[in-house]
């Protein structure tokens, strides 16, 4: 008794609205204004707070050291990648 042999999977399959998706993953692109549109609540929110602590002369609530942090974490991150090795925050942290 032979049996037919399954059909070959499809490579790509569209689903709907230009998401593609197979057995592995599923795939789609952003929305233009991906970024404005998912975050727009929170970023009225800090300008305000930001707007608020000039106004009353006082520290905001998210500082430039806040902001200083992830970019120092970002140049350590690309230093490892680039030297294949550990990099300390404070190797960097004078830049």
């Amino acid at each position: 008794m032979s049996r037919d042999p399954a059909p070959p999977p499809l490579a790509y399959v569209k689903v709907s609205g230009g998401i593609l998706s197979n057995a592995n993953s599923i795939s789609t692109s952003l929305p233009l204004n991906f970024f404005m549109e998912r975050y727009a609540g929170s970023f009225g929110a800090e300008m305000k707070a930001f707007v608020t602590s000039i106004v009353e002369d006082k520290t905001p609530p998210v500082t430039g050291i806040d902001g200083r942090i992830p970019v120092v974490m970002g140049i350590a991150a690309k230093m490892s990648y680039a030297e294949k090795r550990l990099v300390k925050l404070s190797e960097v942290d004078h830049v």
